[in-house]
């Protein structure tokens, strides 16, 4: 069993799945940014350089992963795959336009409590690499930004080669 084996006659009151999802979730963002603010004072630049080293290479990874399973990389299933990976960090928003060149994700409140659209950027080096090597004919941007003082963030996928 995949979980902690008390003794007889002992018992955990624990509150739903649900629940200790969530709870769990908005602790490990809050440990990220805690983490990332702590690099960046102890580093300065060269540790948002860190920040977008190591989120790039996450991205890549799940690509390779991805790829070898023969995930599909129209623009609709990699904006699909990034409405997943929001959705499993609880970002909170809606696919505001999907279409055949364009689709956007609108998150209305983001997981990550980051106050610095400098971090945000270097954070979510890891969607752009991922899309970019899911297909290189694909472009992700962030239009929007809370940390930029944006009501939303507005995460954009289009077609910007052809291929």
């Amino acid at each position: 069993m995949d979980t902690i084996q008390l003794p007889d006659g002992i018992t955990l009151d624990l509150p739903s799945m649900e629940e200790r999802y969530d709870s769990a979730v908005r602790s490990l963002m809050m440990r990220i940014k805690s983490l990332y603010d702590a690099i960046i004072d102890r580093f300065g630049l060269e540790g948002l350089e860190l920040i977008r080293e190591i989120s790039g290479a996450e991205g890549d990874a799940i690509a390779e992963k991805l790829l070898a399973r023969g995930q599909p990389t129209d623009l609709k299933s990699v904006t699909l795959l990034l409405a997943r990976i929001f959705e499993n960090v609880r970002g909170i928003g809606d696919v505001t336009e999907f279409t055949d060149q364009r689709a956007e994700i609108m998150i209305s409140r983001c997981p990550y409590p980051f106050d610095s659209a400098d971090i945000c950027k270097a954070h979510t080096t890891m969607e752009e690499r991922l899309v970019n090597r899911l297909n290189p004919n694909l472009c992700y941007q962030i239009e929007a930004c809370i940390p930029r003082g944006d009501k939303y963030c507005l995460h954009v996928v289009t077609t910007c080669r052809s291929g």
